[in-house]
């Protein structure tokens, strides 16, 4: 499942790409996966702009302006789900089945290609609600800058709304939420973090709670606690400020180091150059079950945390238990 930094490549990507590009006509879309403005996305795309692509949470977004006037029209928001890939290849190139939208770049022999074998994914198209400069957008390539301006603003309100309506035809769509985000761990201060893990939650399940901390899911969060030696099953809020700040740290460290990887490919994953990634190489516990722990040898267990398969080492990872 495409998690933070699978996100932040394939947007670093299609940024590369895509930035100043137009789109051109829809070759295909499913139309049930595609929600928020229910005018056919095929008469709402072509010859807009796409002015940049960026990340929040785990979701790809491309910010499109008119391209005549250069202003703000719409984003083009994907949630990747478990199995979403976006890629930008050759229009030549043999489609693969589950491949819900395909839209050409304008006088290019290319094209996007949104794929979702198991469809828990989707596309959402929503209003630009305020400007963005050019010089501004440049510098977003990471999204941080972008997502302390959209904190709170009209557009996030918007995006955590619940989004219902008629397709083509009159069919009606199911209710899609987007659901609440809570903050990026990149962008988490000390002070940020310890409020966040005030609860008496497993931190395991805390973080990977998407209204908690956004962006985060079970290969990172298992990486994450084992670098900063927290059972998964351990109470948030009987961490130490010293084990809070630990923990913070090496969720920072671990997202930094899979983005530089390019992510992690177990199955389904690939970048928009349709290149898997290399993080998998690194993992310290993540899906090595019976393998010896990196640390100390002791062999790697796998247990149930927040209806979740969970990878630990217990000898780094010594549970505390509170009465």
């Amino acid at each position: 499942m495409p998690e933070l930094p699978e996100a932040e490549t394939i947007a670093r990507q299609l940024h590369a790409v895509l930035a100043d590009r137009y789109l051109g006509r829809v070759v295909h879309v499913r139309s049930d996966m595609v929600y928020g403005d229910m005018r056919p996305i095929q008469k709402t795309l072509p010859g807009l702009r796409v002015k940049l692509a960026y990340r929040r949470a785990k979701r790809v977004i491309l910010e499109l302006s008119n391209g005549r006037t250069g202003g703000p029209m719409a984003e083009l928001v994907f949630a990747l789900g478990m199995t979403g890939r976006l890629t930008v290849c050759d229009t030549a190139e043999p489609i693969e089945k589950h491949t819900h939208l395909r839209v050409a770049v304008a006088g290019e022999k290319r094209e996007l290609r949104f794929r979702d074998p198991r469809r828990f994914g989707g596309i959402w198209i929503n209003q630009a609600t305020e400007p963005r400069s050019v010089e501004a957008a440049k510098k977003v390539r990471t999204a941080t800058a972008r997502e302390r301006r959209m904190s709170g603003t009209k557009h996030e309100r918007q995006m955590r709304e619940p989004r219902s309506g008629e397709a083509a035809g009159g069919k009606q769509l199911p209710d899609r939420i987007l659901s609440p985000l809570g903050p990026e761990p990149l962008e988490l201060t000390a002070g940020g973090f310890r409020r966040v893990i005030r609860r008496k939650r497993q931190i395991k399940a805390l973080l990977l709670d998407q209204t908690a901390i956004a962006g985060l899911g079970n290969i990172y969060c298992d990486e994450a606690l084992h670098a900063a030696g927290v059972h998964p099953l351990t109470k948030a809020d009987v961490l130490s400020q010293e084990q809070a700040g630990r923990l913070l740290r090496v969720i920072k460290t671990t997202l930094r180091r899979a983005i530089r990887f390019n992510g992690s490919t177990l199955m389904d994953y690939r970048s928009a150059d349709g290149e898997p990634g290399s993080f998998q190489n690194q993992h310290r516990v993540y899906n090595r079950e019976g393998q010896p722990c990196r640390t100390c040898r002791r062999p790697i267990e796998r247990i149930q945390a927040a209806g979740r398969s969970t990878w630990l080492c217990p000898t780094c990872q010594p549970q505390i238990w509170v009465p």
